[in-house]
Order: structure tokens, then C-alpha cells, then sequence
């Protein structure tokens, strides 16, 4: 007979977590249930093994066990039972992620279904993708799944082309395989359905420096600035662009503003180093964003 994973909590936790940290997983599994996209979804460990997800106005609680030898399972806490064999399974009944390592062409076989496309593009990309939407590992496997999870979102985009959450999921993918080009034109269509999202106008001025698009990249990032006024990381955002633009001088102006917001902020002290080291001609002009990762001139 099934016994409820309540009653057994303090039996079968104790050695079921694994030293690993698991938000990463409840992030993936919050995602779709939620769903919302990873930048609105909060994990908090309330317990062992346990996390309470909350995002968009919803919340849910989530149980976290070993599943095989490096993997877990992650199910709601209302929706997990006992096995007589000591195993934990989720009900039948709760909310389920779709197959976790579908074939690339995977979208292609479901209907014309955007919420269904939706979410099994979420899982596919989603545990992937670490809370700045960057990578998070490489591997074959990972490469395939991002790209069956594109396949989706794009079917999602046929049907409601403006879905937010596939728009960005869509483009946040895309910036992950390091296929600039594309995510900037994704981004460019996210910011056109989305023009006062931050993150958005935030996140296609990066990948509008990325492919070197100099004078575009501060169009927009004057833009994002100047609706977001308090927000020091669009400013910064902004004197980058400058700086990358050959625009020494305004770079200089919009760093000081930017550190009148934030006068602490470790990465625009360094880059206002570098715009004076540029300006004063103590370094070459940088022609590309990665010239600016190396250390700036103290």
C-alpha cells in the first residue's frame, strides 16, 4: 500500500540529498509549472531536501532525491508517494515536466499546441541556462537539447508571435550557443514586443557588441538608459558601447553618472580605468567586447 511522502519525511530524508546543491534542478522543474521565465522564479531551501519556488504570482513546494547515481528527481511535495521498496515516485496525478532527452526533432511530432511547445521548450533549455542566462556547461548533448528547445520556441512564435517568455527563452538560448548573429536578431524582436523591459534592452545591446554592431548598440542602450534611469547597469551598458564606438569622451560622462548610482561598483571602476587609459592614449582603441575582459590599467 502507498504511503504519503508527508509521513515519511523524516524517515526517508535523511540520506536522500545529495551534497550537490539542487536549485538548479527545482529552478528547471519551477520554470514550466511557474510558468515564468528563470529571471522572475525564486528558490529558497525551506527544509531538507525541500524548496519553496516562487514566480508570476504562484508558489510551489518541492521535494529533491536521488534518482540514479548523479542525477536527482525533483516533484512537488503534494505529488510525491512511497514505494513499499523505500523508492519515491510522483503521483500520477501531479503536474509532470516533459521527457527530459527528447530527440532534436522532438517539436515536430506534437500539434500545433503553444502552451504544450511552450513548456517542452522550457525543459529542454531551461536546465541548461544558469540565472544570467549564459552557459552553464558544454557538451554534445546540451548543444542538441538547446537547439531542439529553438526548434520549439520558433513553433510557439508561429502561432502567438508575441509570446514574452518564448521571445526571450528564444533568444537567451541562442545568446547560450554563442550564435551572436542570431541572438541579436532575436533579442532586436524581443525589444520590439518588449521596449521597456530592462533586461531585455539590456541583454540585446550585449549581443549587438558581440557582432560588433558599434553604433547600433548605443542607439539602443541610450534608449534602455534614458527609460531606466536609476538602473547603473544600463549606464554601464551605455559607456561600453560608447567606448567600443570610439567615443572616448562620451564614455567618460556616462561612467561618472553610472558611478554616481553605484560609487562601489567593482566593474565600473574597472571600465572607467580603461575609458581613461583609451582616452589619454595610454591603450589602443578596442575594436571588439572581448579586448575589454582583459584587466584595465591601474
Amino acid at each position: 500500500m502507498a504511503i504519503r511522502w508527508a509521513a515519511l519525511a523524516g524517515l526517508l530524508l535523511l540520506g536522500a540529498c545529495f551534497s550537490r546543491d539542487a536549485r538548479p534542478t527545482v529552478f528547471a522543474r519551477a520554470e514550466v509549472d511557474l510558468e515564468c521565465s528563470p529571471d522572475e522564479v525564486a528558490v529558497t531551501e525551506v527544509g531538507t531536501c525541500t524548496y519553496l519556488a516562487e514566480g508570476c504570482g504562484k508558489k510551489a513546494t518541492y521535494v529533491v532525491y536521488p534518482a540514479a547515481r548523479d542525477s536527482v528527481v525533483c516533484c512537488p511535495l503534494a505529488g510525491c508517494h512511497a514505494r513499499m521498496d523505500g523508492g519515491v515516485t510522483e503521483q500520477a496525478t501531479a503536474p509532470r515536466r516533459p521527457t527530459p532527452k527528447p530527440d532534436v526533432a522532438s517539436c515536430d511530432s506534437l500539434p500545433d499546441d503553444e502552451a504544450l511547445l511552450y513548456r517542452r521548450g522550457a525543459g529542454l533549455v531551461t536546465p541548461y541556462l544558469n540565472r544570467d542566462g549564459h552557459e552553464a556547461g558544454q557538451s554534445d548533448a546540451r548543444n542538441r537539447e538547446l537547439r531542439a528547445g529553438v526548434v520549439c520556441f520558433e513553433r510557439v512564435l508561429l502561432l502567438a508571435p508575441s509570446h514574452g517568455r518564448a521571445l526571450w527563452l528564444r533568444a537567451k538560448t541562442l545568446q547560450a550557443l554563442g550564435e551572436h548573429t542570431r541572438a541579436a536578431s532575436a533579442f532586436a524582436t524581443a525589444f520590439k514586443a518588449q521596449p521597456n523591459s530592462p533586461d531585455v534592452g539590456r541583454e540585446y545591446v550585449l549581443e549587438l557588441l558581440a557582432t560588433k554592431s558599434f553604433p547600433e548598440a548605443v542607439g539602443v542602450a541610450e534608449r534602455v538608459a534614458r527609460d531606466h534611469p536609476s538602473d547603473a547597469t544600463l549606464l554601464i551598458n551605455l559607456a561600453l558601447a560608447q567606448l567600443l564606438n570610439a567615443d572616448a569622451q562620451g564614455a567618460a560622462r556616462t561612467i561618472e553618472q553610472a558611478l554616481s548610482l553605484t560609487p562601489n561598483d567593482a566593474q565600473a571602476k574597472s571600465l572607467q580605468r580603461r575609458i581613461a587609459d583609451v582616452a589619454d592614449g595610454r591603450q589602443k582603441q578596442p575594436q571588439s567586447i572581448e579586448e575589454l575582459t582583459l584587466p584595465a590599467t591601474n
